[in-house]
């Protein structure tokens, strides 16, 4: 969970919370780190499966709606650009020692 919750940019505490919540829907089930005894990891259930399933179409034609047909061809590639950035950047902190 410590990786997720880094990964995230969520506390460690935030991010148990809402894994509780998700836990309790159904939609993730928490499981033993193969890895770390101490550790914990979040698995997608049957169920969240299908909900991210279900949701994805709405999801994606918001998106394409609000998002990429709103812009221009210049401001979507503008938009890619600054993405790259950031993910870069998010890439440098996720390897730094914390």
């Amino acid at each position: 969970m410590s990786e997720l919750a880094d990964r995230t940019l969520s506390s460690r505490s935030r991010l148990s919370h809402q894994i509780d919540r998700m836990e309790n829907a159904g939609l993730v089930a928490r499981a033993c780190c193969p890895h770390d005894r101490r550790g914990q990891h979040a698995e997608l259930t049957d169920h969240g499966l299908q909900t991210l399933v279900a949701a994805a179409p709405t999801h994606v034609d918001g998106v394409r709606r609000y998002v990429v047909d709103a812009m221009t061809p210049e401001q979507f590639e503008a938009l890619g650009a600054a993405c790259a950035t950031i993910v870069a950047a998010l890439g440098d902190r996720s390897a730094a020692p914390s």
